[in-house]
């Protein structure tokens, strides 16, 4: 018989294992509320705790981040501030982790992370270039902008049969991933 969900704890799955499933891991290394969580050698960046996020949902899965509170109810100052971070950059870049698909290509890419929708692309560029590639798919491509531009600005993106192209010709952001929307024909992402 086979699981209803699967939850992997540890070791984040390199590919996508299927059905529905879960990762799950703590803030620091003991579950619950441990005071030596916040060492800073248990510690990761909350950039890491992000990509952790955005490679979850890029293998279709669900992030769930342990942190425990103290006996009186209340959070670590370390955790409210790892939270906080994190907070601010889901709460900005949101669309790209709700409701999504995992990414329709096998392997992850080069340069970042991919998540879908029926008839959207978001590339969550981790390593920053003049330019990124993207396996084709064939159809038909739309606009390319930076989810965070209110202007939705064209970023140029090129089709070789092969591979899309896109041109990064923002300055580098501050941001530890940065989100493009690449619109495509609807047909083209596997939901």
């Amino acid at each position: 018989k086979e699981a209803d969900f699967n939850t992997y704890e540890v070791e984040l799955p390199d590919k996508a294992p299927g059905g529905v499933w879960e990762y799950c891991w703590n803030l620091g290394v003991f579950w619950g509320y441990n005071p030596r969580n916040y060492d800073p050698k248990y510690l990761q960046t909350p950039s890491h705790y992000i990509e952790t996020l955005v490679k979850t949902a890029s293998l279709g899965g669900n992030y769930l981040l342990n942190v425990g509170p103290d006996p009186t109810g209340r959070f670590h100052p370390m955790a409210v501030d790892y939270l906080t971070k994190i907070g601010t950059w889901v709460n900005a870049n949101g669309e790209c982790i709700h409701g999504v698909s995992g990414s329709p290509f096998p392997e992850q890419l080069a340069w970042g992370y991919v998540t879908a929708r029926p008839d959207t692309l978001y590339l969550i560029v981790k390593d920053w270039a003049a330019t990124i590639t993207v396996p084709s798919m064939g159809k038909a491509l739309g606009k390319a902008y930076l989810l965070l531009d209110p202007d939705k600005k064209s970023m140029p993106i090129s089709e070789d049969g092969k591979q899309w192209t896109l041109s990064l010709t923002q300055p580098k952001p501050t941001e530890p991933f940065t989100v493009v929307v690449v619109e495509v024909e609807p047909a083209t992402v596997d939901q």
